[in-house]
C-alpha cells in the first residue's frame, strides 16, 4: 500500500511505507524553505531526509530507517549526533547561500545554549526570566 503525504500542497509519494515524523521547527524559526525535499536532519546519530515543504512551524522528516524513534528524541538540522555531522557549509550549499546566512536566519523563538568546558550554559535570558535585557522605554 502506498501512502501519500502532503505538506502545504507539496505532494510526497514514498515508494514504501513511510515513517515520517514532525519536528517543531520551521521557517519562522530560521529553517530555510530552500531545504524542502533538499535537506537532512540528524536523529539518534543517523542522517534522515527532510520530506515535503518546510512549513512555518514544522518540518517533516523521514525516520523510516530508524526503529524505536519516539517523541522527545533530539533532532538536529546542523551539528553533530553520534558519528554523523551536518556542517553549516553543507546546509548553506543546499540553500544556495553561505554559512553565515544559516546562523543569521535562526529566529528569536529558538533558545540559545552555550557550552563551556563541555558543560551546557544557557544565555541569561533563558536561565533567569527575571533579568530584563530589553532596551529601556524612552
Amino acid at each position: 500500500m502506498q501512502i501519500g503525504l502532503s505538506a502545504m500542497g507539496y505532494p510526497i509519494r514514498p515508494q514504501e511505507r513511510s515513517g515520517s515524523r514532525r519536528s517543531p521547527l520551521g521557517y519562522a524559526d530560521g529553517l530555510s524553505r530552500q531545504l524542502s525535499n533538499n535537506g537532512f536532519a540528524l536523529v539518534r546519530g543517523a542522517r534522515v531526509p527532510i520530506v515535503g515543504r518546510v512549513c512555518m512551524d514544522q518540518t517533516m522528516i523521514d525516520v523510516t530507517s530508524l526503529p524505536d524513534v519516539k517523541t522527545g528524541d533530539e533532532v538536529a538540522f546542523f551539528g553533530r549526533s553520534g558519528d554523523e555531522r551536518i556542517s553549516l557549509h553543507e546546509v548553506a550549499s543546499r540553500m544556495g547561500s553561505i554559512s553565515y546566512e544559516v546562523v543569521c536566519l535562526i529566529g528569536k523563538r529558538v533558545p540559545r545554549f552555550y557550552t563551556s568546558s563541555d558543560t551546557i550554559v544557557t544565555s541569561p535570558t533563558h536561565r533567569d526570566p527575571s533579568i530584563n535585557t530589553s532596551a529601556p522605554n524612552r
